[in-house]
Protein backbone atom coordinates (compact mmCIF):
# COMPACT_ATOMS: atom_id res chain seq x y z
CA UNK A 1 0.00 0.00 0.00
CA UNK A 2 1.45 3.41 -0.93
CA UNK A 3 2.77 5.37 2.05
CA UNK A 4 1.51 8.83 2.89
CA UNK A 5 2.09 10.96 5.95
CA UNK A 6 -1.51 11.26 7.10
CA UNK A 7 -4.48 9.22 6.05
CA UNK A 8 -7.64 11.10 5.05
CA UNK A 9 -10.82 10.11 6.82
CA UNK A 10 -14.21 10.62 5.20
CA UNK A 11 -17.39 11.17 7.18
CA UNK A 12 -21.11 11.23 6.29
CA UNK A 13 -20.69 14.51 4.38
CA UNK A 14 -18.96 12.47 1.67
CA UNK A 15 -22.20 10.54 1.10
CA UNK A 16 -24.26 13.51 -0.06
CA UNK A 17 -27.85 14.28 0.85
CA UNK A 18 -29.46 10.81 0.91
CA UNK A 19 -29.77 10.41 4.67
CA UNK A 20 -26.36 8.91 5.36
CA UNK A 21 -26.49 6.55 2.39
CA UNK A 22 -24.80 6.63 -1.01
CA UNK A 23 -24.55 4.40 -4.05
CA UNK A 24 -21.70 5.01 -6.50
CA UNK A 25 -20.08 3.14 -9.34
CA UNK A 26 -16.93 1.20 -8.52
CA UNK A 27 -15.02 3.37 -11.02
CA UNK A 28 -16.00 6.50 -9.08
CA UNK A 29 -14.54 4.96 -5.93
CA UNK A 30 -11.34 3.73 -7.59
CA UNK A 31 -10.43 7.15 -8.99
CA UNK A 32 -10.36 10.64 -7.53
CA UNK A 33 -12.48 13.50 -8.85
CA UNK A 34 -9.52 14.49 -11.05
CA UNK A 35 -9.54 11.07 -12.72
CA UNK A 36 -6.34 10.01 -10.95
CA UNK A 37 -5.92 6.72 -9.09
CA UNK A 38 -7.29 6.74 -5.56
CA UNK A 39 -5.23 6.82 -2.40
CA UNK A 40 -5.25 5.13 1.01
CA UNK A 41 -8.11 6.44 3.12
CA UNK A 42 -10.67 5.40 5.69
CA UNK A 43 -14.38 6.04 6.28
CA UNK A 44 -16.41 6.25 9.44
CA UNK A 45 -19.23 4.37 7.69
CA UNK A 46 -19.72 0.90 6.21
CA UNK A 47 -19.01 0.05 2.57
CA UNK A 48 -20.06 -2.91 0.45
CA UNK A 49 -18.04 -3.13 -2.78
CA UNK A 50 -19.68 -5.23 -5.49
CA UNK A 51 -17.11 -6.04 -8.23
CA UNK A 52 -18.73 -7.38 -11.41
CA UNK A 53 -15.65 -7.16 -13.62
CA UNK A 54 -12.19 -5.66 -13.30
CA UNK A 55 -8.49 -6.28 -12.72
CA UNK A 56 -6.21 -4.84 -10.08
CA UNK A 57 -5.61 -4.94 -6.34
CA UNK A 58 -7.70 -3.90 -3.36
CA UNK A 59 -5.52 -3.08 -0.34
CA UNK A 60 -7.32 -3.46 3.00
CA UNK A 61 -5.38 -2.83 6.22
CA UNK A 62 -2.03 -3.67 4.55
CA UNK A 63 -3.36 -6.88 3.01
CA UNK A 64 -3.67 -7.29 -0.77
CA UNK A 65 -6.65 -8.88 -2.50
CA UNK A 66 -7.00 -9.23 -6.28
CA UNK A 67 -9.99 -7.61 -7.96
CA UNK A 68 -11.88 -10.48 -9.54
CA UNK A 69 -15.29 -10.76 -11.22
CA UNK A 70 -18.27 -11.46 -8.98
CA UNK A 71 -16.70 -10.62 -5.63
CA UNK A 72 -17.93 -8.61 -2.65
CA UNK A 73 -15.63 -6.66 -0.32
CA UNK A 74 -17.00 -5.51 3.05
CA UNK A 75 -15.19 -2.56 4.63
CA UNK A 76 -15.77 -1.62 8.26
CA UNK A 77 -15.66 1.92 9.68
CA UNK A 78 -12.03 2.86 10.35
CA UNK A 79 -10.42 0.33 8.03
CA UNK A 80 -7.73 1.70 5.71
CA UNK A 81 -8.24 0.69 2.10
CA UNK A 82 -7.24 1.65 -1.42
CA UNK A 83 -8.12 0.33 -4.90
CA UNK A 84 -5.46 0.11 -7.60
CA UNK A 85 -7.36 -0.76 -10.77
CA UNK A 86 -5.67 -1.91 -13.98
CA UNK A 87 -8.70 -0.88 -16.03
CA UNK A 88 -12.12 0.60 -15.36
CA UNK A 89 -13.84 -1.88 -13.04
CA UNK A 90 -17.56 -2.47 -13.33
CA UNK A 91 -19.55 -2.64 -10.13
CA UNK A 92 -21.00 -0.61 -7.28
CA UNK A 93 -20.12 0.78 -3.88
CA UNK A 94 -22.94 0.79 -1.32
CA UNK A 95 -22.09 3.10 1.59
CA UNK A 96 -24.12 3.64 4.74
CA UNK A 97 -23.68 5.02 8.25
CA UNK A 98 -24.79 3.64 11.62
CA UNK A 99 -27.38 6.45 11.63
CA UNK A 100 -28.91 5.09 8.43
CA UNK A 101 -29.12 1.65 10.00
CA UNK A 102 -30.83 3.09 13.08
CA UNK A 103 -33.31 5.13 11.00
CA UNK A 104 -34.30 1.97 9.14
CA UNK A 105 -34.64 -0.25 12.23
CA UNK A 106 -31.52 -2.28 11.37
CA UNK A 107 -29.98 -2.96 14.77
CA UNK A 108 -26.30 -3.00 15.67
CA UNK A 109 -26.80 -6.58 16.87
CA UNK A 110 -28.01 -7.56 13.41
CA UNK A 111 -24.80 -6.22 11.84
CA UNK A 112 -22.64 -7.84 14.52
CA UNK A 113 -24.36 -11.22 14.26
CA UNK A 114 -23.87 -11.35 10.49
CA UNK A 115 -20.12 -11.35 11.15
CA UNK A 116 -19.50 -9.77 7.75
CA UNK A 117 -17.51 -6.68 8.77
CA UNK A 118 -14.26 -7.89 10.35
CA UNK A 119 -10.49 -7.34 10.25
CA UNK A 120 -8.97 -7.81 6.80
CA UNK A 121 -7.11 -10.98 7.82
CA UNK A 122 -10.41 -12.57 8.82
CA UNK A 123 -12.52 -11.02 6.08
CA UNK A 124 -11.45 -11.99 2.55
CA UNK A 125 -13.77 -11.05 -0.31
CA UNK A 126 -16.83 -13.21 -0.90
CA UNK A 127 -16.89 -15.15 -4.15
CA UNK A 128 -20.43 -14.84 -5.50
CA UNK A 129 -22.04 -17.60 -7.62
CA UNK A 130 -23.95 -16.57 -10.75
CA UNK A 131 -27.45 -16.98 -9.32
CA UNK A 132 -26.58 -14.83 -6.30
CA UNK A 133 -24.89 -12.26 -8.57
CA UNK A 134 -28.21 -11.76 -10.36
CA UNK A 135 -29.97 -11.17 -7.04
CA UNK A 136 -27.30 -8.67 -5.92
CA UNK A 137 -27.63 -6.81 -9.24
CA UNK A 138 -31.39 -6.66 -8.76
CA UNK A 139 -31.19 -5.31 -5.21
CA UNK A 140 -28.67 -2.61 -6.18
CA UNK A 141 -30.79 -1.65 -9.21
CA UNK A 142 -33.81 -1.08 -6.94
CA UNK A 143 -31.66 1.04 -4.60
CA UNK A 144 -30.47 3.15 -7.53
CA UNK A 145 -34.01 3.65 -8.82
CA UNK A 146 -35.35 4.64 -5.40
CA UNK A 147 -32.51 7.08 -4.73
CA UNK A 148 -33.32 8.85 -8.00
CA UNK A 149 -37.06 8.94 -7.34
CA UNK A 150 -39.20 11.38 -5.42
CA UNK A 151 -41.57 8.66 -4.24
CA UNK A 152 -42.64 8.69 -0.59
CA UNK A 153 -40.72 6.37 1.76
CA UNK A 154 -37.94 5.85 -0.79
CA UNK A 155 -35.34 5.82 2.00
CA UNK A 156 -37.25 3.00 3.71
CA UNK A 157 -37.29 1.00 0.46
CA UNK A 158 -33.52 1.48 0.16
CA UNK A 159 -33.11 0.30 3.76
CA UNK A 160 -35.06 -2.87 3.01
CA UNK A 161 -32.92 -3.61 -0.05
CA UNK A 162 -29.75 -3.01 1.98
CA UNK A 163 -30.86 -5.51 4.62
CA UNK A 164 -31.62 -8.07 1.91
CA UNK A 165 -28.20 -7.42 0.35
CA UNK A 166 -26.43 -8.07 3.66
CA UNK A 167 -28.48 -11.23 4.22
CA UNK A 168 -27.56 -12.45 0.72
CA UNK A 169 -23.85 -11.89 1.47
CA UNK A 170 -24.24 -13.69 4.80
CA UNK A 171 -25.91 -16.71 3.16
CA UNK A 172 -23.20 -16.97 0.51
CA UNK A 173 -20.44 -16.86 3.13
CA UNK A 174 -22.22 -19.44 5.31
CA UNK A 175 -22.37 -21.88 2.38
CA UNK A 176 -18.61 -21.56 1.98
CA UNK A 177 -17.76 -22.24 5.66
CA UNK A 178 -16.85 -25.64 7.15
CA UNK A 179 -19.64 -27.15 9.25
CA UNK A 180 -17.94 -26.48 12.62
CA UNK A 181 -17.54 -22.78 11.79
CA UNK A 182 -21.17 -22.12 10.93
CA UNK A 183 -23.53 -19.98 13.00
CA UNK A 184 -24.64 -21.68 16.19
CA UNK A 185 -21.76 -24.11 16.63
CA UNK A 186 -19.93 -23.94 19.98
CA UNK A 187 -16.67 -23.10 18.22
CA UNK A 188 -18.30 -20.30 16.24
CA UNK A 189 -19.81 -18.75 19.39
CA UNK A 190 -16.49 -18.78 21.27
CA UNK A 191 -14.52 -17.38 18.34
CA UNK A 192 -17.08 -14.66 17.72
CA UNK A 193 -17.11 -13.65 21.38
CA UNK A 194 -13.30 -13.60 21.51
CA UNK A 195 -13.05 -11.44 18.38
CA UNK A 196 -15.58 -8.97 19.75
CA UNK A 197 -13.77 -8.81 23.09
CA UNK A 198 -10.42 -8.20 21.38
CA UNK A 199 -11.88 -5.44 19.19
CA UNK A 200 -13.37 -3.71 22.22
CA UNK A 201 -10.42 -4.15 24.60
CA UNK A 202 -7.11 -4.63 22.75
CA UNK A 203 -5.88 -1.24 23.93
CA UNK A 204 -6.55 -2.15 27.57
CA UNK A 205 -6.17 -5.93 27.88
CA UNK A 206 -2.95 -7.46 26.53
CA UNK A 207 -2.99 -11.00 27.91
CA UNK A 208 -5.04 -13.99 26.82
CA UNK A 209 -5.98 -14.97 30.36
CA UNK A 210 -7.76 -11.60 30.77
CA UNK A 211 -10.01 -12.45 27.83
CA UNK A 212 -10.54 -16.02 29.02
CA UNK A 213 -11.68 -14.69 32.40
CA UNK A 214 -14.18 -12.33 30.76
CA UNK A 215 -15.51 -15.26 28.71
CA UNK A 216 -15.59 -17.62 31.73
CA UNK A 217 -13.44 -20.30 30.09
CA UNK A 218 -9.87 -21.46 30.63
CA UNK A 219 -6.97 -19.94 28.69
CA UNK A 220 -5.99 -23.36 27.34
CA UNK A 221 -9.51 -24.05 26.03
CA UNK A 222 -9.67 -20.61 24.41
CA UNK A 223 -6.31 -21.20 22.72
CA UNK A 224 -7.41 -24.63 21.47
CA UNK A 225 -10.61 -23.25 19.94
CA UNK A 226 -8.93 -20.24 18.30
CA UNK A 227 -6.17 -22.46 16.93
CA UNK A 228 -8.71 -24.90 15.52
CA UNK A 229 -10.83 -22.19 13.91
CA UNK A 230 -8.27 -19.57 12.80
CA UNK A 231 -5.05 -21.56 12.56
CA UNK A 232 -3.34 -19.24 15.03
CA UNK A 233 -3.20 -19.06 18.82
CA UNK A 234 -5.25 -16.56 20.82
CA UNK A 235 -2.04 -14.76 21.78
CA UNK A 236 -0.96 -14.48 18.15
CA UNK A 237 -4.41 -13.18 17.14
CA UNK A 238 -4.30 -10.54 19.90
CA UNK A 239 -0.76 -9.51 19.02
CA UNK A 240 -1.68 -9.27 15.34
CA UNK A 241 -4.55 -6.89 16.18
CA UNK A 242 -2.27 -4.70 18.33
CA UNK A 243 0.42 -4.68 15.65
CA UNK A 244 -2.12 -3.72 12.97
CA UNK A 245 -3.18 -0.69 14.99
CA UNK A 246 0.47 0.22 15.66
CA UNK A 247 1.24 0.02 11.92
CA UNK A 248 -1.72 2.25 11.08
CA UNK A 249 -0.66 4.86 13.62
CA UNK A 250 3.01 4.74 12.55
CA UNK A 251 2.19 4.78 8.85
CA UNK A 252 -0.54 7.38 8.67
CA UNK A 253 0.00 9.78 11.61
CA UNK A 254 2.71 11.98 13.05
CA UNK A 255 2.61 10.23 16.43
CA UNK A 256 5.95 9.35 17.97
CA UNK A 257 6.80 5.79 19.01
CA UNK A 258 6.19 6.72 22.63
CA UNK A 259 2.80 8.26 21.80
CA UNK A 260 1.77 5.16 19.83
CA UNK A 261 2.85 2.94 22.70
CA UNK A 262 0.80 5.00 25.14
CA UNK A 263 -2.22 4.97 22.81
CA UNK A 264 -2.08 1.18 22.75
CA UNK A 265 -2.11 1.00 26.53
CA UNK A 266 1.55 0.23 27.19
CA UNK A 267 4.04 2.04 29.42
CA UNK A 268 7.26 2.19 27.40
CA UNK A 269 9.17 3.37 30.47
CA UNK A 270 8.10 0.32 32.46
CA UNK A 271 10.59 -2.42 31.59
CA UNK A 272 8.54 -4.88 33.62
CA UNK A 273 5.79 -4.74 30.98
CA UNK A 274 7.03 -7.77 29.08
CA UNK A 275 3.89 -7.92 26.94
CA UNK A 276 5.34 -4.99 24.98
CA UNK A 277 8.50 -6.81 23.96
CA UNK A 278 7.09 -8.80 21.00
CA UNK A 279 5.79 -5.62 19.35
CA UNK A 280 9.08 -3.76 18.85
Amino acid sequence: MPKQQKIPSFGPEFLGTHNNFSLKSFTQMAYSEQGKPGFPHRHNYYTVFWVKTGDGIHYVDFKEYPLEPNTVFLISPGQVHFVKAENDPDGSAVMFTPDFLFANAISTNFITNLNLFMDADENPPINVPDNSAQRIDGLIEIMDTELASMEPLNSEVVGIQLKLLLIECYRIRCCQLPENQKEGSVVHIIVKQFKNQVEDNFKKLHRVNEYAEKMHISSSHLNDVIKQHLGTTAKEYLLKRILLEAKKLAYFTDLSLKEITFDLGFDIDDTSDLSLSPIY
